[in-house]
């Protein structure tokens, strides 16, 4: 995902001399171009007179030699840059979901956002195809109605989901929504081979993502570390004058 011309540019250098797939499209939305992890492009790349969604068949991008980007069609065969996260993540089957479609249920898209955190979850997130057909298989209902998903804002509009697949609605509608909590993931730690000097401090960050938003704590051999400062999903380990004796797991 070259979402910046440094990332791009070293992407395109991996790829050489061929054009290669990158991790994008709009493949829920035509002309509603977004990267694999759900997020809207903030910085793009394309070649002159692209994206043209030539035939109406372009929904994937691909990375050419120059570094452009040119939309082409997802089943053309070619080679593909893969890139690698330095995160642990847990995979979507981790989430569950929860489907308000009563009648009283019924809410605006800010309405139902507010609703879900009460609740200690959030709108679902279903902004690429493995979730939604992760989603699809835990309701155990192809055919559904318009739901509220989550979204960021585009004005007036926000999106909802059914079994076409993703769209916008009017955020003052009345509709269905689905809730989702989301078991901590995306756990990453500053340094996990630290190296100090005895006399030194040491400092090392741990967080992760979830919903409801984890608390992140440190123990040492099973007690509660006090050296600790506590944050939003994520804590750091504060090692003052380190002891050649200072070990524990």
């Amino acid at each position: 995902m070259p979402k910046d011309r440094k990332l791009n540019d070293a992407v395109a250098s991996v790829a050489q001399r061929n054009a290669a797939w990158i991790g994008g499209g709009d493949l829920f939305g035509e002309g509603n171009y977004e990267w694999i992890d759900g997020k809207r492009h903030e910085w793009t790349n394309w070649r002159d007179s692209e994206p043209n969604d030539f035939d109406e068949g372009e929904d994937c991008i691909e990375i050419l030699s120059t570094g452009f980007w040119n939309d082409r069609p997802c089943s053309y065969e070619q080679g593909y840059v893969c890139q690698i996260s330095d995160t642990k993540s847990i995979p979507y089957e981790n989430s569950a979901f929860t489907v308000y479609d009563g009648y009283n249920d019924q809410r605006s898209y800010l309405q139902a956002e507010q609703f879900c955190k009460r609740r200690q979850s959030r709108l679902a997130v279903l902004h690429d195809r493995e979730k939604f057909q992760t989603f699809l298989v835990k309701l155990n209902n192809p055919s559904i109605t318009p739901f509220w998903v989550y979204t960021d804002r585009d004005g007036n509009f926000c999106i909802s989901v059914s079994d076409d697949g993703l769209s916008y609605s009017d955020c003052l509608q009345s509709m269905p929504f689905i809730c989702e909590q989301v078991a901590v993931r995306d756990v990453s730690v500053s340094e996990e081979q630290p190296f100090a000097e005895p006399g030194n401090n040491l400092n090392i960050n741990c967080s992760a993502s979830g919903t409801p938003i984890p608390k992140v704590t440190w123990y040492r051999d099973g007690t509660y570390v006090p050296h600790q400062k506590r944050g939003i999903s994520s804590s750091t380990l504060v090692l003052k004058y380190l002891d050649i004796d200072d070990f524990g797991m």
